[in-house]
């Protein structure tokens, strides 16, 4: 497989490359610094792409398995249960209910009852629970993940509270009146008509805030939407179901591939300027293209068809971003020998 790229286009800084890959082992298209390298974590945490999942936990090996992924943002449901013994469901569903303990353990070892939810978080996290607030009089923007390196944020009491939860009324409205340390919650079909309606808009709030984006609730069955849409606007907490196979899952999985794996990837610059005037769904005047040709070697271990007939295998190669870079190819097929 050969990538060619116009070295002017590549410096435009409109496509940077990253967050591209292929999941199977050997055959990554993620440059390999990108694989070992933990770059630009000092910046704000406002500048990045997190690697996310929304709040129905409801196993905890799908915690588990959430975290060996490298999510860094985890919602978990809690709820009131017998014998001083805080439980863990999406409430008002089916799923199973399994102990806050158990989930915070988890946590700890890989990555509404208040007393005795601190005093699991305290005993359990110990001195990886991030315990120091947020001076506001000396900060204009969040710490950067390098700072909470090895801690855990926990929102509850008198414990840390770096980002505050407040509702999104309009994005003037937070030009106004949301402070930089306070974030919103959309769900994706709001967030989708923002972003068909006031792309620009959204991209420079994302540059300003931090926003998450969640499934909807009709998801019953955890099936996920296409991540890509929200990554466009630059919304650092696009939460995905990890327990659902698919492509959605396939793009966060190369997403993160990026910066080691760490579940911080740095969104470029023109996505986290302050005067951000980028539009996703129309190309800028000065774009030069890039240019990616992909070289066919050869193939082995092809699957044989159901009849036992020898198969005329082709390569298809898809390309995801913004609109106007969405590309689907496909190569001729090559006949069978027979």
């Amino acid at each position: 497989m050969e990538r060619r790229r116009r070295k002017d286009a590549y410096s435009s800084g409109y496509s940077s490359g990253s967050g591209t890959g292929c999941t199977q082992a050997g055959a990554s298209t993620t440059r390999p610094h990108r694989l070992c390298a933990c770059g630009g974590c000092q910046l704000p945490q406002g500048g990045f792409t997190l690697n996310a999942r929304p709040g129905n936990i409801h196993a905890e090996v799908i915690t588990l398995h959430a975290l060996r992924k490298g999510c860094r943002c985890l919602e978990i449901d809690c709820w009131d249960g017998p014998d001083l013994e805080p439980i863990v469901y999406h409430g008002y569903t089916l799923t199973s209910k399994i102990l806050f303990r158990d989930v915070i353990s988890t946590i700890a070892e890989h990555a509404f009852q208040q007393q005795v939810m601190a005093q699991y978080i305290t005993t359990i996290l110990g001195d990886r629970l991030l315990d120091a607030g947020l001076d506001l009089s000396s900060s204009a923007e969040l710490p950067s993940p390098q700072k909470g390196k090895v801690k855990v944020a926990v929102e509850l009491s008198n414990l840390v509270i770096y980002t505050k939860s407040v509702k999104f009324v309009s994005f003037s409205h937070s030009r106004e009146s949301q402070r930089f340390y306070e974030n919103t919650s959309l769900g994706e079909k709001k967030a989708h008509k923002l972003a068909l309606k006031s792309g620009p808009e959204f991209v420079l709030h994302n540059a300003r805030f931090i926003s998450r984006i969640y499934p909807a609730g009709s998801r019953t069955l955890s099936s996920n939407y296409n991540p890509q849409e929200f990554w466009n606007m630059g919304s650092q907490l696009v939460a995905l179901n990890f327990q659902s196979l698919g492509l959605p899952m396939d793009l966060n999985n190369a997403r993160f591939r990026d910066n080691g794996g760490c579940g911080y990837v740095l969104k470029p610059h023109f996505l986290r300027s302050h005067e951000a005037t980028f539009d996703p769904s129309a190309l800028p005047p000065d774009l030069k293209p890039v240019q990616v040709l992909m070289k066919v070697i050869s193939g082995s271990n092809l699957p044989i068809s159901k009849a036992g007939k020898p198969i005329d295998p082709y390569v298809r190669v898809e390309i995801t971003g913004v609109p106007a870079d969405c590309r689907r190819i496909q190569s001729e097929p090559v006949k069978a020998q027979l």
